[in-house]
């Protein structure tokens, strides 16, 4: 073993800082004092933490009154969340100077990736926690990286939106952790006459709190608003027509932002999403536009 934690109680060793989704990471745990506990737990921790603005209603009671009043309240909220935990509890009762304990953590195949975003960050650890009885806990922690590779979609790999006078599908040829390349259909549900069609790639990353920290007595409907960063973008086609009779098609290929992961989980996302533009002739003509996620 490798990359070893030490406390004055505890020593852990990791085989390796980097993993992938769905595999195993060997643990091992030395005891290095006697000491009484209720239980040695080892876990692999997935823990959230960012910044975002949010919308919420605050219920307060007054000073010197009995009735709650309301607040609506928008603000920067500081968050650190749990995402997962995958714990082995591996001894119980007192532990002895010298044992040595063997604990292999699975990572989760549908757990979210390492991920360092512009709005939320996803952060993994393994943690080495003595639970003592009417005492202060102790605690190791050390960071390490769970990877994941793209892969092709599996269930689909067609996608489809609609707005107004405008439909899209992209078909997703082949996918992989730096280009995406497939082809884009376009179609009119009347005929327009453009000057330009632009595609653009858009990193959007969403956020859903439960709870606001530190506002006690607050209720929860919260609002928090989205990410985004237009990251790509480029002209397909210029000064002609949309038809309704057929499919427009053009193909893609898109490179993807060397930072981008796709994460997934009840709070937290990023994602992929096509912007397809029709800009119309004409001063006063306007443009449609229609968004399509694709990771």
């Amino acid at each position: 073993m490798r990359n070893v934690l030490r406390s004055s109680v505890l020593e852990v060793g990791l085989s390796r800082e980097v993993v992938e989704l769905g595999s195993e990471l060997p643990v091992e745990v030395r005891i290095k004092s006697d000491i009484d506990c209720r239980s040695l737990k080892v876990s692999l921790v997935a823990i959230a933490e960012g910044r975002v603005r949010c919308r919420y209603t605050a219920s307060r009671v007054a000073l010197g009154e009995d009735e709650e009043e309301e607040e609506y309240v928008t603000r920067r909220v500081r968050f650190s969340n749990e995402v997962l935990r995958v714990e082995d509890v591996v001894a119980k009762g007192k532990l002895v100077r010298g044992s040595r304990y063997d604990v292999v953590l699975k990572v989760p195949k549908e757990a979210p990736p390492t991920y360092v975003g512009k709005s939320f960050s996803i952060k993994w650890f393994v943690e080495a926690k003595i639970d003592r009885r009417f005492r202060k806990d102790i605690v190791v922690r050390k960071e390490v990286v769970i990877n994941q590779l793209l892969k092709e979609p599996l269930s689909s790999n067609e996608f489809v939106g609609a707005s107004g006078k405008l439909r899209v599908k992209v078909v997703i040829e082949s996918l992989s952790n730096s280009l995406i390349k497939g082809r884009l259909f376009l179609r009119a549900t009347k005929d327009i006459k453009y000057k330009e069609i632009k595609v653009g790639l858009i990193r959007r990353e969403s956020i859903k709190l439960r709870e606001i920290p530190d506002e006690p007595g607050s209720t929860y409907d919260i609002e928090c608003e989205p990410y985004e960063e237009l990251v790509r973008e480029f002209v397909l086609s210029r000064d002609s027509v949309l038809g309704t009779d057929e499919w427009f098609s053009k193909e893609l290929s898109i490179e993807l932002p060397k930072d981008f992961k796709p994460v997934s989980t009840a709070d937290f996302k990023s994602e992929a999403v096509l912007s397809v533009k029709v800009r119309k002739k004409g001063f006063f003509a306007g443009s449609e536009e229609v968004r399509v996620k694709l990771l």
